[in-house]
């Protein structure tokens, strides 16, 4: 596949192409004379289109026809302001260009679909970021800045307490929270949605059936015993292929993108000036080293 994008003709074609749409997109004609507009039916349809979509119903006559003379006001202002070149060196103009043509080397890129070859190849580079999250059961008390003075110190000193004695028993002598005191195969998921991230990094390589702490959470601190850790398995790829194409084409899609700008910027000769001081910049550089 990166053979077929590194093709001579491919390149030009994917200049001419880009071109084209870059017209398209902006409805320009080349064969339009300049003191001529023309509103045909698919800007008509996406007028509609548009209407619908905001109002969640069809425009009437009135509405339509107040809907062209948008249109056409928008026309004939943008029109004017080329022509007294109020586009150049506007930031948010040259901003919002730059994003189209980026949205249309993305186009280029959706063109090309992946092979199951390729599909199972890129799956498997990348097997760690489809894996299935763990399974705990575990135990914890709560300590919270909100209900005592020094939550560390309390949860210190119950831990020494804790090796003896049954979980009923356990039960209640941390803080009176809406979780709960135990969790039965809870995924690292749902328990990072309830006690966060922070939690769930801290508990991953400890030991289990032992009571261990205090661990740091968004809400405090806690004593944790971790009854049982199942590792979670990696997916097959059709349990995951979804997902796997979605990250495929975001990759496509940057790919192309570097290789569309690469190839447009190869027609430019680019020259900057030297700063006539460079003491204020906060490292060793130089413009000579930009191409």
């Amino acid at each position: 596949m990166q053979k077929f994008w590194k093709e001579p003709l491919l390149h030009f074609a994917l200049i001419g192409g880009l071109i084209f749409l870059v017209y398209q997109s902006i409805g320009l004609e080349t064969d339009q004379a300049e003191d001529e507009i023309h509103v045909d039916s698919s800007d008509l349809k996406e007028m509609i289109a548009k209407w619908e979509m905001q109002w969640k119903r069809k425009p009437t006559s009135s509405e339509f026809q107040k809907l062209i003379d948008q249109f056409l006001q928008q026309e004939v202002f943008y029109r004017e302001a080329l022509k007294i070149n109020l586009d150049h060196n506007d930031e948010i103009i040259r901003r919002r260009l730059a994003q189209k043509m980026q949205f249309l080397s993305n186009d280029f890129a959706r063109m090309t679909e992946p092979t199951e070859s390729e599909l199972e190849s890129y799956f498997k580079t990348h097997l760690e970021e489809y894996r299935l999250p763990a399974k705990y059961s575990l135990y914890q008390l709560t300590f919270t800045g909100d209900h005592r003075e020094n939550p560390i110190k309390d949860a210190k000193e119950l831990l020494s307490d804790l090796e003896n004695l049954p979980f009923d028993e356990v039960e209640g002598k941390g803080d009176q929270l809406s979780f709960p005191f135990y969790y039965e195969k809870v995924s690292t998921y749902h328990l990072g949605r309830q006690l966060g991230e922070q939690f769930v990094r801290s508990i991953e390589s400890v030991e289990t059936e032992k009571w261990i702490g205090p661990v740091t959470s968004g809400l405090g601190m806690h004593l944790v015993f971790i009854k049982e850790k199942v590792e979670a398995p990696i997916p097959s790829l059709n349990q995951v292929k979804d997902d796997v194409l979605r990250d495929w084409r975001y990759e496509r899609e940057k790919e192309s993108a570097e290789e569309i700008y690469h190839l447009l910027k190869e027609q430019y000769k680019i020259t900057v000036d030297e700063l006539p001081e460079e003491n204020f910049l906060s490292e060793d550089y130089s413009l000579k080293s930009v191409r």
